[in-house]
């Protein structure tokens, strides 16, 4: 990149477990195998050994890379994200073999907004109270729908895609949704009027699609799972804007008898020009 080739600014961050315990005891779980790396790129990494939280929460380990710059052999400008949790356990109620959240953006000078790809992002043999619980991954097509141009024209030309979008996030149906199951879906409100629903620039998609088990005391609301006598669990949460997306892997309301939050597997990427031509 040459001196006088306007300035790229990058964003690159993940995080592989944060939260905290309310009851019965408190406890914070600091930010565990955080990376990240400054708005003029780099490159970095984390780990976080083995964690046993009072038999409450626990994994085996925990990684993350984060990594930002200008490939000058291509002339792209590119951005990583990946966080990596494995062996994860809540009470023994929840436990997941591996999680690992994953963004790539790439940059092209002739492209108007990068192209960022959540290839990678899965999460491996969730089970619930020893029940396997099946994940179908959404994360091929938007690999495929890599822009947020490409989201908007999909949806308005794909009626399938359209559908299926309107029924995973609950768009326009709050009153199917009971009301502490709200705040998961943020489309709850919007009527659809043929253009992809949008916040300032942004929408809010899910990155998986869970089959419901029909098992006594687990019920299944679009990509939230009640779980009785523990909480709640949001699966896959995918951000999207022109610049950047975010991935939200797995979100933990614990609300009876333990209490706390914890989020699981959070990686952002992207960027863009900051000076004019």
């Amino acid at each position: 990149m040459t001196d006088d080739q306007p300035r790229f600014h990058y964003h690159a961050h993940a995080l592989a477990l944060q939260g905290e315990i309310t009851h019965p005891f408190s406890a914070r779980l600091e930010p565990q195998a955080p990376s990240a790396v400054s708005p003029f790129g780099g490159f970095g990494t984390a780990r976080a050994d083995a964690f046993n939280l009072h038999e409450v929460v626990s994994h085996r380990g925990a990684r993350s890379r984060t990594e930002a710059g200008h490939n000058p052999k291509t002339d792209q400008h590119y951005a990583v994200a990946h966080a990596v949790l494995e062996g994860f356990n809540i009470s023994d109620v929840v436990t997941v073999d591996r999680i690992s959240a994953r963004l790539v953006a790439v940059h092209s000078t002739r492209q108007e907004e990068p192209s960022i790809s959540p290839h990678g992002s899965t999460i491996e043999n969730l089970r619930i109270a020893g029940h396997p619980i099946e994940l179908v991954p959404l994360t091929g097509m938007y690999h495929e729908l890599d822009t947020m141009q490409k989201v908007r024209d999909h949806y308005k030309t794909n009626a399938q895609f359209r559908d299926e979008f309107h029924r995973d996030a609950f768009v326009g149906k709050e009153s199917e949704l009971p009301s502490k199951k709200h705040r998961f879906f943020p489309w709850r409100r919007h009527k659809p009027n043929g253009e992809l629903p949008e916040f300032r620039g942004h929408t809010i998609v899910p990155l998986f699609r869970i089959v419901d088990p029909k098992i006594p005391g687990i019920e299944v609301h679009g990509t939230v799972i009640e779980i009785h006598n523990f909480g709640r669990l949001h699966v896959g949460e995918l951000f999207i804007s022109r610049d950047e997306r975010r991935v939200a892997m797995l979100h933990v309301d614990m609300g009876s008898p333990q209490e706390g939050n914890l989020s699981l597997g959070i990686v952002c990427s992207g960027g863009g020009q900051t000076d004019p031509l």
